[in-house]
């Protein structure tokens, strides 16, 4: 592959002048911080050539030596630059700053708005604080709810629907780990601190290379390297969360920095009350709720340009709940579930055109599930029993990347990994005390994978772009499964400043799967190894879309659309109990499923002025199709969504007073009923279980979706170091549906004998009405 694109460039007529031309290279860093900025555009002036920086804000361009360079540079949230670099100071090391965005205007010449990418989004982590809160804090996950193409699902879902996908094929990075479950609350909150987040990229078309083991979106996190100026920091204090954040340089050289983050929720210590009552006796029912995570990162700035830094993070969500309002019965339960990461991460440039990336990361997710009823029997003996769910994954993963800035507009990129999983699709142990343990299964299921890839960015003219890129993939669990080739291309044609046509089409391979129940109430989802029996699912996705700037407005509208096939589909059957099936647990998964996704998109958005805000609205179909499901034919996937609207914008009213709001929209969601509940007489119990009998896969659908949140931030004597933010999330109060139930109300007597109850669907809402108060200070 590099044989052929090196015949490209000589044939391009590049290879010739190499030994002609200097060498403008360095870093686009934020003024202030001096954090570095990823993405950002730089346009030599003289070739209209174009180049973004890396993921570390690196950058190289080739010039004409001799010569005074001009370099226009744009990224979002940031105000436009211009520079100009003398020839005596070609062949060096630069280091350019960009000022975040400001109420006062700049005038530069030219667009001040950096050229749009297809499918590729950024949330400027600056405005992130203007959107309305939930319990007091801001999420950068939330925030692509409000983006088209996105979508969290049901209220309190904790997965993300990135265009017709299931949430776990969107592979989640922080600083480059893997992260299988970003949800804090329920969904309501993830666990990425917004105080030590730096820059957010996602993907939902167009992947590079480099990203694999997904098939539906990537969304790239890097936290903070901690400022090289002073020690600083900023903490904030909520009605039901608090959060600190703190970074600085270590040392007098100001070479090593380091960040230390942490929040915490005090939702139980709100509850003790309720839960020393029921302890008593005088209380039938508590609730406790802890949540607490914590980041940290050190890095070091070697004379050479080389970084290595070490990032770690670790979090955990509680819940126990516990009920004995029936006399002589109680039940209680225990859900926890968290994600620990740890990496080691060394980075160097090579020279004036090479870029080395290496990263050695291990990440370990884990959720339990432990429930225990009590019941008083006759003989005023008690009777106890016990059950326990647990699943996890543990990986330890090494990646290696090499950049090669061959000349003017071409990148070219290489690189390789190496990956060794255990995954536990189930641990159940059931047991009493009558009769000690009656069940205890445990399936660990070891695994090994490894892909390359190369890739080539060039411009082959001053309009036109390419982006070609090949992935080689290989997994092993019981048998070896590849190797996979998922080639990747994006072609991009600039018809002037403010009008661009962008298309991508991507093969993308998954080699794990989160399979889900399907029916109603809660689900219960467990992860499944590609193996002989379950192939690697994959999808194959095109995607096209048309950008039009507006300069004078300081805004950009798109459109996209995409359309993508699934193969190897995993799925449950309908009513399938996880206690009761884990033993045989591939008798109870559907496999070679396919699917369909397309949709349209629309968006516009404001990013720079006193005004600021995008609309994104939404039109997609999401299907699938098993074989003796619905008689073979197609229907809704559970993550379908027809519409989906979205409405978000700021004012700052003065320098001391802003608002902010969102409105959004969603068709409801695909839900499967059941056709007939059957009693079963469980022997020593007087009252009947329910046995759901489900007929016709997604045969109903839950209500619409739809919510307005509102959110004000108030800064005393216009000074940015303190700030009181307040509002309200939900604000008239929409009672949107959680999940649904089948429930029996009872009808009656006819002489004394009970009528046989009417079984209704009822809806459980999570959310009302919730305000919210915050104050947050830097020190």
């Amino acid at each position: 592959m590099f044989l052929v694109l090196w015949i490209v460039v000589e044939n391009m007529g590049f290879a010739p002048c190499f030994g002609q031309v200097a060498t403008i290279r360095g870093y686009v860093r934020e003024l202030g911080s001096n954090e570095p900025i990823s993405g950002a555009t730089l346009t030599l002036e003289a070739t209209r050539r174009r180049i973004q920086t890396n993921s570390v804000g690196y950058f190289s361009f080739s010039a004409l030596p001799g010569q005074v360079q001009r370099l226009r540079i744009t990224a979002v949230a940031y105000a436009p630059s211009q520079i100009e670099v003398l020839p005596d100071t070609l062949d060096g090391f630069l280091t350019i700053t960009l000022a975040p965005n400001t109420l006062d205007s700049v005038d530069i010449e030219g667009s001040r708005i950096p050229p749009a990418s297809l499918g590729r989004v950024v949330v400027p982590i600056a405005d992130l604080k203007r959107i309305p809160a939930i319990l007091g804090e801001v999420d950068i996950i939330k925030a692509l709810d409000l983006i088209p193409g996105f979508n969290l699902g049901v209220e309190g879902g904790s997965g993300l629907f990135v265009r017709g996908g299931s949430p776990d094929q969107n592979l989640i990075l922080l600083d480059g780990i893997p992260v299988y479950n970003a949800a804090h609350l329920f969904g309501f909150l993830s666990i990425f601190h917004p105080d030590v987040v730096q820059s957010l990229e996602a993907y939902k078309a167009a992947f590079p290379a480099k990203y694999g083991g997904r098939l539906s979106s990537v969304i790239d996190i890097k936290t903070k390297e901690g400022s090289t100026e002073k020690r600083q920091g900023n903490a904030a204090i909520g009605l039901l969360s608090s959060r600190i954040f703190w970074e600085g340089p270590i040392g007098g050289s100001k070479k090593t920095t380091f960040i230390l983050g942490a929040r915490a929720s005090y939702l139980g210590l709100l509850t003790l009350p309720l839960y020393f009552a029921y302890q008593g006796g005088s209380a039938d029912f508590y609730a406790q709720y802890w949540l607490a995570d914590g980041n940290a990162r050190i890095q070091h700035r070697f004379s050479n340009g080389g970084q290595l830094s070490l990032s770690l993070y670790a979090g955990q969500d509680i819940l126990a709940t516990a009920t004995s309002d029936i006399p002589g019965e109680a039940f209680s339960q225990s859900l926890q579930w968290g994600n620990y990461t740890a990496s080691l991460q060394y980075r160097q440039p090579l020279g004036k055109k090479f870029f080395w990336n290496s990263l050695l990361a291990g990440s370990r997710y884990r959720y339990g599930l432990s429930t225990k009823g009590e019941l008083t029997l006759a003989n005023d003996s008690l009777f106890t029993t016990e059950q326990f769910l647990a699943s996890g994954i543990r990986d330890l993963t090494w990646k290696n990347e090499l950049s090669w800035y061959a000349g003017p507009g071409h990148t070219f990129s290489a690189g390789a990994e190496l990956s060794s999983w255990l995954v536990t699709p189930g641990l159940v142990r059931n047991e009493n005390s009558i009769n000690g343990i009656l069940k205890e299964v445990e399936k660990k299921v070891p695994a090994q994978s490894a892909a390359g890839f190369v890739e080539w960015n060039g411009e082959l003219s001053s309009r036109l772009s390419v982006q070609v890129g090949l992935r080689a993939s290989a997994f092993r669990s019981d048998t070896l499964l590849g190797p996979y080739w998922e080639p990747r291309a994006r072609l991009a044609y600039r018809v002037n400043d403010r009008w661009s046509v962008q298309a991508s089409a991507s093969v993308m391979r998954q080699f794990l799967q989160l399979v889900s129940t399907n029916g109603i109430g809660l689900p219960n989802d467990v992860y499944i190894p590609a193996s002989a029996q379950f192939l690697p699912s994959v999808s194959r996705g095109v995607s096209a879309g048309v950008f039009h700037a507006l300069p004078r407005f300081d805004a950009e509208i798109s459109v996209e659309a995409y359309a993508k096939q699934f193969d190897n589909l995993l799925d449950f059957q309908l009513g399938t109990n996880l206690l009761e099936n884990i033993e045989n647990l591939e008798g109870s998964v559907l496999r070679g499923g396919i699917g369909r996704a397309y949709g349209l998109e629309l968006f516009a958005s404001k990013s720079v002025g006193r005004w600021k805000g995008w609309l994104g609205y939404t039109l997609a179909w999401s299907e699938q199709q098993f074989e003796g499901v619905n008689g073979g034919n197609w229907f809704p996937a559970r993550f379908d969504r027809r519409h989906d609207l979205s409405l978000t914008g700021s004012y700052d009213i003065n320098k001391r007073f802003s608002v902010s709001g969102s409105f959004v929209f969603q068709s409801g969601s695909p839900v499967s009923f059941p056709v007939a509940l059957i009693p079963y007489v469980n022997p020593g119990f007087d009252e009947p279980t329910l046995t759901a009998v489900y007929g016709l896969r997604s045969n109903a659908r839950m209500p619409n979706y739809h919510r307005m949140d509102l959110g004000f931030q108030y800064r005393p004597y216009g000074r940015e170091n303190r700030t009181w933010s307040f509002g309200a999330y939900n604000v008239y109060n929409q009672q949107n549906p959680f999940y649904l139930r089948v429930r029996p109300v009872q009808q009656g007597f006819i002489s004394g004998n009970p009528i046989p109850p009417e079984y209704r669907v009822e809806q459980t809402s999570f959310i009302p009405f919730l305000p919210y108060l915050s104050y947050e200070w830097k020190f």
